[in-house]
């Protein structure tokens, strides 16, 4: 991917985003001058903070140092980051597929979110960015090594084999694993790089013991339920729910309603943002299918 046209610049914002954050003295100065050199990403970080999903906050953000008093530093830093991932993946006239893992990935994003305000998580903006980056590796596949994800797919259609036995076959890496290794690389915070380490296929978690594996489970749940949102009838839909609330019920407080209409208010949320953050993601399958969860 490195050799790749664009992966390098992309890898080098989203490392002079971190830097500037990782310093022991965290400068809002210094991360509103490297985010206003940008206007586009400066333009979608507003509207994204003044959106349906952060509506609780009140009043109006206008400027990138308010998000910062108000958001705190660490979750403007996580949004701006995923803002330029999106950016970087959606301007290159991309296939639907990775239009919708795309719209896949900011769901995930918002329902873990919205799970973390439920669950303990101390600050749940954090469950944001660990959503949508548990899709790091599969987004960047689709987009880097095209004929690759379209092989993994194919093989996960004709031979039965997960996703991540498909993408060791072909890449010798899991999606998971290339993704934790890329968020490495981009000096990324180590527990958002945590947060990405998947569950084992027949894993029912515990209760987590840290917050960082709390906030693991909230992000792994949420990508059960974006599968199960995006696909199959309102039946089907209600089978996987019911089946995640009983695989996850011991590790976090949840029940199938509390779950139905916490995936319901996310798909909304969703459908209210997606077209003014990505254009025009409102025309994606996966949004389609989402609009019929919603009801």
């Amino acid at each position: 991917m490195r050799h790749k046209t664009g992966f390098p610049a992309l890898s080098g914002t989203i490392s002079a985003i971190n830097r500037v954050t990782a310093g022991g003295e965290q400068s809002v100065h210094a991360l509103s001058e490297v985010l206003l050199k940008d206007f586009a990403l400066t333009n979608k970080l507003l509207r994204l903070v003044n959106s349906t999903g952060y509506g609780h906050f009140g009043g109006t953000i206008s400027t990138i140092s308010r998000a910062v008093l108000i958001l705190g530093f660490d979750a403007v830093r996580d949004l701006a980051i995923t803002l330029v991932l999106f950016e970087h993946l959606h301007n290159k006239g991309q296939a639907s597929k990775l239009r919708d893992d795309v719209i896949h990935a900011l769901f995930t994003g918002i329902v873990a979110r919205n799970l973390a305000r439920g669950a303990g998580v101390r600050d749940a903006e954090e469950g944001f960015i660990c959503g949508v980056f548990r899709n790091l590796g599969r987004l960047l596949a689709g987009f880097y090594l095209y004929d690759e994800s379209v092989e993994i797919t194919r093989r996960m259609q004709q031979s039965n084999l997960s996703e991540e036995s498909s993408a060791k076959a072909v890449l010798g890496a899991s999606y998971s694993e290339i993704g934790m290794a890329v968020a490495r690389n981009w000096n990324l915070p180590a527990g958002l790089v945590a947060a990405m380490r998947p569950l084992e296929a027949d894993e029912r978690p515990e209760r987590p013991d840290s917050p960082g594996e709390r906030l693991r489970l909230v992000a792994a749940l949420a990508e059960a339920v974006s599968h199960a949102s995006g696909c199959g009838t309102p039946g089907q839909r209600d089978q996987e729910l019911a089946a995640i609330v009983a695989r996850f019920g011991e590790a976090l407080p949840l029940d199938e309603t509390k779950l139905q209409t916490l995936a319901a208010a996310s798909v909304q949320e969703l459908l209210d943002d997606a077209a003014s953050l990505l254009g025009d993601s409102r025309k994606s399958r996966f949004c389609q299918g989402l609009r019929q969860t919603a009801g």
